[in-house]
């Protein structure tokens, strides 16, 4: 239970924040909505849904692939260490699990794998490459891409998940329910962003829902509040 509830303050921020978790999703849902509609034809959503559902399928007949996933992940503990002002002292990958040891590592360096798909941002970063060099044949390549794209998305989401159901100490050293939050908030973001880049998903319908939502979040916590205020005194009166 300490692991789960961590910090008292984390914790009731946690709390605090759980509409910005429930308007934020039915903002992208929203503007997911709007992409789709608007983008029946966009081959490249078409390639990417392709990829995202080839991944799904490859898990579920064949296996999951956790060596490369540890991989990802550990290389993502240790860019993200790097950036924040830390160095790698250690970087170990084995078939059962793997490790970095970085001398600094804050909350961002702690978390990030579990909201920054690494194999996406490389593939984006290849594609930049492809367009540099082959200009115009460029596009050649684009459905490939898509179709990478979405199965990079979809092993992200799938394997993160997993990895979570196991268990992780990187999830305890803040308390397991206030990272959890956060980790849900910056995966929406992210996908939002991508959606927004890759499939014109409006930016504006995200905003507009989110802050709707969010407000009708706050209003739903405010009137429990208030009912359970209500109950309390009764139940002292009698």
């Amino acid at each position: 239970m300490k692991n789960f509830i961590g910090n008292f303050w984390t914790f009731l921020l946690a709390v605090a924040i759980l509409p910005v978790v429930y308007g934020l999703g039915a903002g992208f849902w929203g503007s997911l909505s709007e992409a789709r509609a608007a983008g029946a034809g966009n081959t490249g959503l078409v390639y990417f849904l392709c990829g995202f559902i080839f991944y799904v399928a490859f898990q579920i007949i064949f296996s999951k692939p956790i060596r490369v996933y540890v991989f990802g992940h550990e290389l993502t503990h240790a860019i993200a260490g790097i950036l924040s002002g830390g160095k790698v002292k250690s970087f170990k990958v084995g078939k059962n699990g793997g490790s970095v040891t970085l001398t600094k590592a804050g909350l961002f360096a702690t978390l990030s794998p579990y909201f920054l798909p690494v194999y996406s941002a490389i593939l984006i970063l290849v594609f930049a490459a492809a367009q540099f060099f082959l200009k115009n044949e460029s596009g050649k390549v684009f459905p490939l891409f898509m179709f990478l794209f979405g199965s990079s998305v979809s092993f992200h989401i799938f394997l993160t998940v997993f990895a979570i159901s196991q268990g992780q100490s990187d999830l305890k050293k803040y308390g397991v329910f206030f990272s959890l939050v956060l980790v849900l908030i910056l995966n929406i973001l992210i996908l939002e962003l991508i959606f927004a880049i890759f499939f014109k998903a409006p930016a504006g319908v995200f905003i507009k829902d989110t802050v709707k939502y969010v407000q009708s979040g706050y209003s739903l916590f405010y009137n429990t509040g208030e009912q359970i205020k209500c109950l309390i005194l009764q139940t002292m009166k009698k």
